[in-house]
C-alpha cells in the first residue's frame, strides 16, 4: 500500500518546490544596491528586473564590433559616461549606476530607485543630475556603488533632457527651458525660464541647442547670463525633431522622420541647415565624436556617420541592435547604447576602411522607385539596396554588399512616409511588364541623393 503513494507525494514534493523557486545568486539591499554573487556562481537575472531576453551572440553590421552587454529588462531612456562609470535611466525604476572599466562585462553596481518618470541624466564633479517629472533630483554619486539623493526641485518643465555647464543645469521640456544655479548641489534652484516647446538641449560656450520635438523647430538661446536667456537665432527642422549634438560650429539634429540634419551654427543669429541624411530608421539619438556622428536609429540600431564634410553625411557602419536603440553615447572608443530589448549595449567602430568597389557599390547605383499602394508590384525581382538585402539575408553580407542578391519584392520591402511608398533597389528591377507598373517606374524613378 506504501508505494500507491510515493508517486503522489513525489509530485506534491515537485511542486512545493516550484512555488519556492531555486536559489538565487544575486540579492538586492533595501536601498536597491546590488549585492555581487560568489564567484563560482553563474550570472543570472538580478530579482528587481522585469525579464531577462538572452544575451546577445550576433547581428548584421558593418565596421561596428560587439564588446559587452548588460541585459536590464527595463527601457532605457538615455545614458551617459562619467569615467568608468555608465549612468542610465528608465522610466519606472530610476537610475541605474554600471561598471564599465572592463567594456567587455560592464557591471550593474548601483540601482536608486526614483519614483516617476526619469528621462535623463548628466552627471559632473561627482554628481548625477536627472531630468525627472517634474523637475531635477540630485543624487551623490562620488561613490557610485553608495549613491543617495541630497536634493531635488519642481520646475514648470515636463523635465526631457539636462545639460551642465559650469554652476548651471539647463532643463528642457514641455515648459520650456530653465536655469537652474546648481552651486549648492542639495539645494538646486531655478533662476531663468524661457517658456517654449522642446525635446533636448545641449550647451556649449554662451549658447544653448534645442531641439524642438514635435514642433519640429530648432532654436539656439544665448545663456551668457544664465538667468535671462534668450533666442537668438531658430530655424524648422522637420516634426520630430529629437535630439541634438553640437561640434566644431555645426549642429546635428535627428528627425523622426527625415534622418539627421545638419546645421552650420557658425552665426548662431542664422542657423544654415547644409545636409539632410536619411537614415533607414527612425532616427531618434545622436552623439559626436571626432569626424563621426552616431545615431540611434531605433529599428534600424546604431548608424555611424562620416561628418568630415558635414555638407555630406556619408554612412560607413552600422550594427543592428536587438531591440530599439533608444539613445546612445561615446566615450573613448566605445559606444554606449540604451536598447529596449539589449539593455546596455557596448559596442565599437572599427573604422571605415571599405574596398573601393563596395563603396561604390553601396552608394553609387541606388535608385528609388515611388510606389502607391495599389500599385507595388509584388513579386517582382529585384537587386535590393544593402539595408533592405541584409535585413532579408543577414548571412550574404558580403553579397549585398557587392549587389549579388536577387529577392523577390515583398511588402515589408516598402518604405513609407506620410505621402508616399517607395522602394530603394539596385540596377534595374526585372519582371516588371508594360502597362501601369511599367509606366509608373519609368515616370517616378530618382537618383537617390
Amino acid at each position: 500500500m506504501a508505494r500507491r503513494f510515493l508517486l503522489p507525494l513525489f509530485l506534491v514534493l515537485l511542486f512545493a518546490l516550484l512555488i519556492a523557486g531555486f536559489p538565487d545568486n544575486h540579492a538586492a539591499a533595501q536601498d536597491g544596491s546590488i549585492i555581487s554573487p560568489t564567484p563560482s556562481a553563474t550570472r543570472v537575472a538580478s530579482p528587481d528586473l522585469l525579464t531577462e531576453p538572452p544575451l546577445l551572440t550576433s547581428a548584421a553590421s558593418l565596421n561596428v564590433e560587439f564588446v559587452g552587454q548588460h541585459v536590464s529588462g527595463v527601457f532605457f531612456e538615455n545614458v551617459t559616461v562619467d569615467g568608468d562609470y555608465a549612468y542610465l535611466v528608465d522610466a519606472g525604476t530610476g537610475l541605474h549606476i554600471y561598471d564599465v572599466s572592463n567594456p567587455a562585462a560592464p557591471d550593474r553596481i548601483k540601482l536608486v530607485n526614483t519614483p516617476g518618470h526619469s528621462n535623463d541624466v548628466a552627471v559632473a564633479g561627482g554628481y548625477a543630475y536627472l531630468a525627472h517629472e517634474p523637475g531635477i533630483r540630485v543624487f551623490d554619486v562620488s561613490d557610485p556603488s553608495n549613491s543617495f539623493e541630497v536634493g531635488s526641485s519642481e520646475v514648470p518643465t515636463y523635465a526631457q533632457s539636462i545639460a551642465l555647464q559650469g554652476a548651471s543645469a539647463f532643463m528642457i521640456g514641455g515648459g520650456g527651458l530653465s536655469v537652474i544655479d546648481i552651486t549648492d548641489p542639495a539645494s538646486p534652484e531655478q533662476v531663468g525660464h524661457v517658456p517654449v516647446y522642446a525635446e533636448s538641449v545641449v550647451v556649449s560656450g554662451d549658447f544653448a541647442y534645442v531641439s524642438g520635438g514635435s514642433s519640429g523647430s530648432f532654436y539656439i538661446f544665448n545663456v551668457a547670463t544664465p538667468a535671462n536667456p534668450f533666442i537668438v537665432g531658430s530655424d524648422y527642422v522637420a516634426p520630430g525633431a529629437w535630439d541634438i549634438a553640437v561640434s566644431n560650429n555645426y549642429a546635428y539634429v535627428t528627425s523622426t522622420r527625415e534622418g539627421l540634419l545638419a546645421f552650420d551654427v557658425s552665426d548662431p543669429a542664422n542657423p544654415v541647415h547644409v545636409a539632410t541624411h536619411d537614415t533607414p530608421g527612425v532616427a531618434n539619438g545622436v552623439a559626436v565624436s571626432g569626424n563621426y556622428a552616431y545615431v540611434a536609429d531605433m529599428e534600424a540600431g546604431v548608424r555611424v556617420l562620416d561628418i568630415s564634410n558635414p555638407a555630406n553625411p556619408t554612412e560607413v557602419g552600422f550594427y543592428d541592435t536587438p531591440g530599439s536603440a533608444n539613445r546612445l553615447t561615446v566615450s573613448g572608443d566605445y559606444i554606449f547604447v540604451a536598447d529596449s530589448l539589449g539593455g546596455l549595449l557596448i559596442l565599437r567602430f572599427t573604422g571605415a576602411e571599405l574596398p573601393d568597389q563596395q563603396l561604390a557599390n553601396r552608394y553609387a547605383p541606388i535608385v528609388r522607385m515611388h510606389v502607391e499602394d495599389k500599385m507595388i508590384p509584388m513579386g517582382v525581382d529585384m537587386a535590393l539596396d544593402y539595408a533592405t538585402c541584409l535585413k532579408r539575408q543577414p548571412d550574404r553580407t558580403a553579397d549585398c554588399e557587392t549587389s549579388n542578391v536577387t529577392l523577390s519584392l515583398l511588402a515589408s520591402d516598402i518604405w513609407r512616409n506620410d505621402t508616399n511608398a517607395y522602394i530603394d533597389f539596385m540596377g534595374n528591377p526585372t519582371g516588371i511588364g508594360s502597362g501601369s507598373s511599367q509606366d509608373l517606374y519609368e515616370n517616378y524613378i530618382m537618383d537617390r541623393a
